[in-house]
């Protein structure tokens, strides 16, 4: 076997190895551990959380503080319509990650991380969070509407999946708001494994061409 085979077996298993990821997660009124917030409401017979702007921009929706998630990158998806919305609205998690959190929003221009907008039909929507490089879990969950030009919004299908940022290239950012060295290391750690990993794809590609 080639030296750079066996070289490539290893950094390919190095970079695939990844935390045991955690059963899908629905969220549902009677979901043990996540609560809703007195300002949604929700319908039993559909499954549906309906919220309707008032004269608050960022509405509380649910927390979720027995996400089980660990360590493992996750994304919450599910389905949103809307309807009247003014400026821009968007979705948004805030999850609490040792002493500080970490957020994530839907502000793209389309897609299914897109901004609540205008009106639209039912859509996917996702909100992913990159725990790439924490030690520590993800503690809780929280979820938002932000209408800050009114509007009303209905969610259903919520869940937590699990989510490989390695194999996907999901191109997102995780920003922390660092409450002490440690989460701030969080975000240092995950740039410089970006950095390393994009290194090592590099050479490998290298050597293969010399060899070829």
């Amino acid at each position: 076997m080639k030296p750079y085979l066996l070289i490539l077996a290893l950094m390919t298993s190095y970079l695939n190895a990844a935390a045991p990821a955690f059963p899908n997660r629905s969220w549902k009124a009677d979901t043990p551990g996540l609560t809703m917030s007195k300002d949604a409401s929700y319908d039993d017979a559909t499954g549906t959380i309906e919220v309707t702007a008032s004269d608050k921009a960022v509405i509380p929706l649910l927390v979720d503080a027995q996400p089980n998630v660990g360590t493992h990158s996750y994304a919450l998806k599910g389905e949103v319509k809307y309807e009247k919305v003014g400026g821009t609205g968007f979705l948004e998690t805030w999850t609490s990650i040792g002493a500080g959190k970490a957020f994530s929003r839907s502000l793209g221009d389309y897609g299914p991380m897109g901004k609540l907008t205008g009106t639209s039909a039912w859509r996917e929507f996702i909100l992913p969070m990159n725990m790439m490089g924490s030690s520590e879990p993800a503690k809780q969950i929280e979820m938002n509407v932000v209408l800050p030009d009114g509007g009303k919004v209905w969610l259903r299908h919520l869940r937590l999946e699990p989510m490989d940022f390695g194999a996907s290239g999901f191109p997102f950012m995780t920003i922390m708001i660092a409450a002490s060295a440690g989460t701030a290391a969080i975000v240092v750690l995950v740039v410089w494994r970006s950095k390393r990993r994009r290194s090592r794809e590099t050479e490998i590609k290298r050597m293969m061409a010399a060899d070829a």
